[in-house]
Parts: structure tokens; C-alpha cells; sequence
């Protein structure tokens, strides 16, 4: 009984355990269903995505090369801009070379029309273009072929000041009959296009010796001319009459026929419209007629006594000149000051060309000007007893060979100055009676070729002599010693060849240029001369200089032949600079005491410089001299840099060895190979060595270190080892580029709180020392450009990464 009913339970709970899952598992069922349907809607919406986000990228392929199409294509029309642009100004350049082929001058004279000027300035002052050609010209059919050049902001030392006007020499089919070297001289005229006709004139005569006008090997010769023909601040005045509707008209003349001077402006006032038949017809007619009036000024007043009691007052003889004089004082005008007597003291003729032979009767005369005048100096000249100042400038040839001996009667004159005299050959030898003369100026007087010795030697007081554009005065003065108060003195373009001057004490200033013969210059013996320029000279060979203790200033430029330079004894001079001079060889520095700094650079001849005694100089720099073989230095105790670089040394220079004093050692670009073992004794104060580009190989590190040494630069040599870097206990800056360094030592890490920086780019490294990581006093490693691989180079940064040192490998 009791075993049926345990029997009956079981079955009945797990019936009811059955019913009461059922709900369970259906629900589960649902769920799992849900789950499944789900997991499809998660597949479906995937897909989707999938297939929506390949839409995205085949849309933005397109797009993008969509963009690169529309890029495409506006640089296509850019580049079709562009050349439409160059194609049209290629047809206007040939249309204007058309123009120039049918106007084409074959009389050795061309007007040339300069057209759209301000653009033409603004790209030449900002160097797009910096100068300009005018179109060809020829002497006749089968004469010379030329044309000018154009810098419209300036060439050279005219730049941004002037305009420099040029003329050019090209080839032409007839030169092989033709005389060379071309020797014509040249006029240019910046035409004034107002009524006043206020042409800009000026001229040059050819250099014969100049490569410029030898025959043309190639299409053009290299121009030459006038580097200031007008000073920019004329042109660039708003309203000025020489560029007008933004053109410019400029004329030139080549004179065959060698026309006078002072035809040149009547010749470029005729119409340029006229028949040239014509224009040289009429300049013929006025040179005839100036011949005539020459001639009777010079019978009239040949030896004239003129009769000045007929004169009751200095106005009337003032109203005889047939032309306007203003009674107000103008120092650049024709004009006359009067005193509280209402006498002249002062007259001013400018432009005025036959000035009355009455103004001799000016008595009381103190300054006088004669700038372009026919007025014949005459022996009445010596009534002006208190002449002060006489300037004659520009006098049409009407003044002889020589002076009146009356001249030296001007017994008050202290300043005179002959400018542009065409027959003047020489001085009267009364002007020896001229004791207050204190200025004495000769310039552009193309014959003179003689100052008197012993007359000249009498003009004790006086303060400045300038001899300038006198070719045919060949010798100075040898009573010139004389002169113990001059004070500025000026050689420039005479026919000297050998200048020695001595013991002017009171000489503070001298000028030596363009003396195209000058061959040696010896100076000496001057206490008080500060400043000597020295330009120029292309026949200058030597140099020197003794005791001159206020020299403060001294100019060497473009003697392109001078060859030695020597100096001694000079006490305040503090800077000496030479370069560009392919001939200099030898230069020799003794006993100056104050010199600071030389610096000579692009010598290619240079062989030997020498030092003694120079208790201050500090800096040396010779450079790019590839021929220098001696440097000795003797007593030089203050040198503290010194630069050889690119001198092509094959040796270290022995006498290096005693500047105990140097710093600075910069030896770059030569041949050295080898270091003097005893580097580090002999210099102990050195800090910084640059051995960059020279042929060292192996190792260096392992001789005597240099334990003072702060910087090191041996980069572009055939280094393979820097074994004993730690040595250099003293290192901060290492530069080790462009070797064949195997690997970094560890030693390096000796170096740890004094190297600040060490570049090793483009060796052979496979690493660096991981222990460099601890450098404290490292703030650079940079070795890019060696054979590090991929992995080492990303395990050293992730070491480095941590520490301050800019690490780039």
C-alpha cells in the first residue's frame, strides 16, 4: 500500500514540474526565435552598411577624380592664358622688330623711342628687367653696327641713383674692313620735349685699350659709357619734361667728324624732322660763323690795354654785356652782388657766351664765375687786384695754349679752379706770386701737361690741390714737399706712372684714381693723413706705406694688376680689406699697432702675407686664395680667430702654432690630412677647430686630445672611427656629417654634462649606444642618412622618447 502511493507522488510532481516548465520552455522557444530573427536583421542591416559604404567610396573616387579633372582643366586654360599671353607679346616683339628693320639708321646718329617708361622702371628697380636695347644702328650701309643699352634704375654704383646709358659695339658683316679698335666718340641726348629744349647732353671718347671696342668676337661687345648719365631724381620729378604721355626720347650721335664741343647742342636743337642733308648743312654754316667771331675776339682783344676811366660807375659796365644780368645775387644764375657803394663784388656769367671785355674795369671785383663764356682772358686781368675767387668753366676753346703772365698778379686769390679747358696746356710761371692761393683745382683740361716745379713750390698756403681728367700731365710737382699745409690732395686719371710722396705733415686726404698708367705708389712720412682712397689704377703694381701714425681710412678697390702691398709702421689704421684682385701676391704687415682685423678674400695669385709686430690684431681672414703657400706670424700676441678656408693647404701652416692666443680655427675646404701632435700644447686657448672638406681619414681622435676644445667641425672627410671621443673632456659641439663612421663608442657617454650637440648624418651607423640616452647635458642627436634599420631605428626611439634630447635619426 504504502509502496504504491510513494510510487503515484513521484509521477504527479514530476507532472506538475512538467506543466509548470511548459511555459518556460515555450517562452525560451519565443526568445531563441526572436534571437535568430534578430542575428538575420543584424546580417541584413550589415550588408546593407556594407554595400552603402562601398557606394560612399566609389561616390568619393568619383568626386575626387571629378575635382582632379576640374583642377585639370583650369590649368589647362591657365597654361592656354599664358600663352596666349607670350604669343601676343612674341608678335608684338616681332611687329616692333619689324617697326626697328624699317626705320633703320645707317647715318651713325638714332633716336630711339622708349615707350610705356614707368612699367619699364618699375621692373628694372625691382630686377625683372634691368636694363633695355635700343634698336640697331649703323655708321652708314656697310659701316659699323651699334646700338645702346639702357639701365633705366642704374648699373653699378649708379644703381637706384642714376640712369646708366651705354653704348654697344656688335658684329657686323663688314668688319673685316673696317678700322678697330673704334675710337669715335659718342654723344647721348635725353630729349627735354618742352619748348624749352633743356636736353640732357653728356659724351665719352672711347677707351682704345678697352675690349669693348675691339672687334666684335661675338654678337655684342660689353657695353660702355655713362654710368650716371641722369640722376633718377630728375626723371622720377612728376611733370618733368623728358617723359611725357610715359615717353622718353633719347638720341645718339657718333662723331665721325669729330664736331666741336660746343656744336653738340646747337647740332641737337636742329629738327630732327629735317633732311640730314639739311641739319649738316647749317652746322656747317654756324661752325663757320662761331670760326669768324673767334677769330675777331681774338684780334680785338690780342694784348688789349683797356681803357677803364671812361667807366663812372661799376652799373655801366655791367649794362654793356648783351644779356640780362640780375642785381640779385644768384651763386647759379648770371647775376652780380654789390656793396653799400653800390660796386661789384661779386659776377656770375653763366651760359651768357660773349660776356663785354669790359668787366676787366670791375675793380673791385672779389668772386668771379665764368661758366661757359667766349671771354678771352686777357693780360686787363690783372686789375683785379682783389680777386678772391676765379672759377672759369667751359670755355668753348676760346682760351689759348696759355694763361697771361698777368694771372700771377691776383695778388689776394685764394681759390681758383680751371674746369673744362680745351687748350690749356700749362701754368704761367707768375703764379708764383699767388702766396694766399689756398685751392687750387685743374680738372678735365685734356691738354695740359705741365705745372711749373719751382713756381709752384712757392704756394706754401696752400689747402687742397686736385689734379683730376688731366691725360697728359705725366709728372707732380717735385717741390710739392713743400706744401706742409695741404690738406687734401687728388690724382685722378692723369698720365703719372710713379707717385712717391713724402712728408706732407699737414695732409689729412688723398685720392689716387683711374691714373691708367700709375704703376707704383709709395707714401711716407705723413703724420697727420687719415684716409687714402686708392681706385682704379690697372696698371698699379706695388704698394707702400711707412709711417703714417693717423691713417684711419684706407680704400683698395679694382687696381686688378697690384701684385705686393706693403706696410710699417702705422699707428691707428684698424681694418685692411683686398679682394677680387687676381694679381696680388704678396702682402707684408709690420709694426701696426692698432690693426684689428684683415680681410682678404678671392686672391687666385695670392702666395705669401707676413705679420710682425701687430700687438692688437685679433681677426685674420684670408680666404678662397687658392695659391697661398706662407703665412708667418712673428710677435702677434692678440690673435684670437683665424680663417684659411678655401686656400687649398696640403699642410698645416707651422706658424699657426705660436698664436697662443687663438680661439677660433676655421681651416675648411683645403687639402690637410694631418694635425701637428702637438696641436693641444701649442694652442691652449683654442675652443673651436673646422676641419670641414679636407681629406682626413681613419681616425684623428687618437693623438694628443684636445681637452679645451668646445667645437669641432669635421664634417665632409673619410673619417671611419672617432675611437678616443672621450678624451675631448672639454666637447660641446660635434659635427661628424658626410664621413664613413662605423659606429659611436661608448666612451662618448664621458662626455655626458659637457656635449650639448653631436651630428653625424650620412655615415655608416647600424646604431646608437642606448646608454646616450643618459647624456644629461645633451639636447641634440641627429644622425639621419645611415644604415640603421627599420626596427633599431624604432627601438631607439621608443628609448629616446622619454629623455629631452631632440633625437632625429
Amino acid at each position: 500500500m504504502s509502496s504504491h502511493t510513494t510510487i503515484t507522488t513521484d509521477r504527479e510532481t514530476k507532472e506538475i514540474s512538467h506543466a509548470n516548465l511548459k511555459p518556460l520552455f515555450e517562452t525560451a522557444d519565443i526568445l531563441l526565435g526572436g534571437i535568430q530573427s534578430l542575428n538575420d536583421d543584424i546580417q541584413h542591416v550589415s550588408s546593407e552598411l556594407l554595400h552603402h559604404e562601398n557606394s560612399i567610396r566609389y561616390l568619393s573616387d568619383g568626386l575626387s577624380k571629378m575635382k582632379i579633372a576640374i583642377e585639370e582643366t583650369h590649368s589647362s586654360i591657365d597654361a592656354q592664358t599664358v600663352n596666349q599671353q607670350i604669343f601676343e607679346e612674341s608678335i608684338n616683339s616681332l611687329q616692333q622688330q619689324l617697326d626697328d628693320l624699317k626705320n633703320i639708321s645707317t647715318d651713325g646718329t638714332l633716336i630711339w623711342r622708349i615707350a610705356n617708361v614707368q612699367k619699364k622702371m618699375i621692373d628694372a628697380e625691382c630686377e625683372r628687367q634691368t636694363s633695355i636695347y635700343s634698336p640697331v644702328f649703323y655708321s652708314s650701309p656697310n659701316g659699323y653696327k651699334m646700338r645702346f643699352r639702357l639701365y633705366l634704375a642704374g648699373d653699378g654704383n649708379a644703381r637706384r641713383t642714376h640712369m646708366s646709358l651705354f653704348f654697344v659695339l656688335m658684329r657686323g658683316e663688314y668688319d673685316s674692313v673696317l678700322q678697330f679698335p673704334f675710337s669715335y666718340k659718342v654723344t647721348f641726348c635725353l630729349f627735354d620735349q618742352t619748348s624749352q629744349q633743356r636736353h640732357i647732353i653728356d659724351s665719352f671718347r672711347p677707351d682704345v685699350k678697352s675690349s669693348s671696342f675691339q672687334r666684335p668676337c661675338s654678337d655684342m661687345n660689353i657695353a660702355s659709357g655713362i654710368p650716371k648719365f641722369v640722376p633718377l631724381t630728375i626723371i622720377q620729378q612728376d611733370s618733368n619734361p623728358y617723359v611725357r604721355d610715359d615717353i622718353m626720347f633719347i638720341k645718339a650721335i657718333v662723331d665721325f667728324d669729330e664736331l666741336p664741343k660746343s656744336l653738340v647742342p646747337y647740332k641737337l636743337s636742329l629738327n630732327p624732322g629735317l633732311p640730314i642733308l639739311i641739319q649738316q648743312e647749317w652746322i656747317r654754316r654756324e661752325s663757320e660763323k662761331r670760326a669768324q667771331e673767334k677769330l675777331l675776339l681774338h684780334l680785338k682783344f690780342n694784348n688789349a690795354e683797356i681803357d677803364c676811366t671812361i667807366y663812372t660807375n661799376d652799373l655801366k659796365i655791367i649794362n654793356l654785356n648783351p644779356f640780362y644780368v640780375s642785381l640779385n645775387f644768384y651763386p647759379s644764375s648770371t647775376s652780380i652782388k654789390l656793396n653799400y657803394e653800390s660796386q661789384v663784388t661779386d659776377f656770375n656769367i653763366f651760359n651768357n657766351v660773349n660776356p663785354s671785355s669790359n668787366i676787366y674795369c670791375l675793380k673791385n671785383l672779389e668772386n668771379l664765375q665764368l661758366v661757359n663764356t667766349n671771354l678771352t682772358i686777357l693780360s686787363d686781368i690783372k686789375n683785379f687786384q682783389k680777386l678772391t675767387s676765379l672759377l672759369i668753366q667751359s670755355d668753348n676753346g676760346i682760351i689759348g695754349q696759355h694763361l697771361p703772365s698777368e694771372l700771377g698778379e691776383l695778388i689776394s686769390l685764394s681759390y681758383l679752379k680751371l674746369f673744362d679747358i680745351k687748350n690749356l696746356e700749362d701754368l704761367p710761371n707768375e703764379i708764383d706770386h699767388l702766396i694766399q692761393l689756398r685751392i687750387l683745382i685743374l680738372q678735365n683740361i685734356p691738354n695740359f701737361n705741365k705745372i711749373p716745379d719751382e713756381s709752384m713750390g712757392k704756394l706754401i698756403n696752400l689747402r687742397v690741390l686736385n689734379l683730376i681728367d688731366l691725360p697728359n700731365l705725366s709728372t707732380i710737382p717735385s717741390t710739392i714737399k713743400n706744401f706742409q699745409s695741404l690738406i687734401q690732395f687728388e690724382i685722378t686719371n692723369t698720365n703719372i706712372k710713379n707717385l712717391e710722396l713724402a712728408n706732407l705733415n699737414g695732409l689729412s686726404t688723398l685720392t689716387i684714381k683711374s691714373n691708367s698708367i700709375l704703376q707704383t705708389i709709395e707714401i711716407v712720412n705723413m703724420l697727420l693723413l687719415a684716409s687714402i682712397e686708392i681706385q682704379n689704377n690697372n696698371e698699379l703694381l706695388t704698394l707702400k706705406f711707412q709711417n703714417l701714425s693717423s691713417l684711419s681710412s684706407l680704400t683698395m678697390l679694382s687696381n686688378s694688376k697690384l701684385t705686393s702691398l706693403d706696410m710699417e709702421n702705422i699707428s691707428i689704421l684698424q681694418t685692411i680689406s683686398l679682394s677680387d684682385n687676381k694679381q696680388f701676391k704678396i702682402a707684408t704687415f709690420k709694426n701696426l699697432s692698432h690693426l684689428n682685423s684683415i680681410n682678404f678674400s678671392f686672391l687666385a695669385n695670392f702666395e705669401s702675407i707676413s705679420f710682425e709686430n701687430t700687438p692688437t690684431l685679433s681677426t685674420v681672414s684670408i680666404t678662397a686664395s687658392s695659391l697661398l703657400k706662407n703665412i708667418s706670424f712673428l710677435n702677434v700676441p692678440s690673435i684670437i680667430n683665424l680663417d684659411l678656408s678655401g686656400c687649398q693647404l696640403t699642410t698645416f701652416p707651422e706658424s699657426i702654432l705660436t698664436l697662443k692666443s687663438l680661439v677660433n680655427l676655421i681651416l675648411k675646404v683645403n687639402q690637410l690630412s694631418t694635425l701637428p701632435l702637438t696641436l693641444s700644447i701649442d694652442l691652449p686657448n683654442l675652443q673651436v677647430l673646422d676641419l670641414s672638406r679636407n681629406n682626413f681619414q681613419g681616425n684623428i681622435f687618437q693623438q694628443s686630445p684636445l681637452i679645451y676644445l668646445r667645437e669641432l667641425y669635421l664634417s665632409n672627410n673619410s673619417l671611419v672611427s672617432i675611437d678616443g671621443i672621450g678624451e675631448y673632456e672639454s666637447l660641446r659641439n660635434l659635427d661628424l656629417n658626410y664621413n664613413k663612421i662605423l659606429s659611436i663608442p661608448l666612451e662618448i657617454t664621458e662626455l655626458s654634462l659637457t656635449l650639448n650637440s653631436l651630428t653625424i648624418n650620412y655615415n655608416q651607423l647600424h646604431s646608437i649606444p642606448y646608454q646616450m640616452t643618459n647624456m644629461r647635458g645633451l639636447t641634440s642627436l641627429i644622425a639621419t642618412y645611415n644604415n640603421i634599420s627599420d626596427s633599431e631605428r624604432q627601438y631607439l626611439y621608443q628609448i629616446f622618447n622619454p629623455t629631452t634630447i631632440q633625437f632625429i635619426i
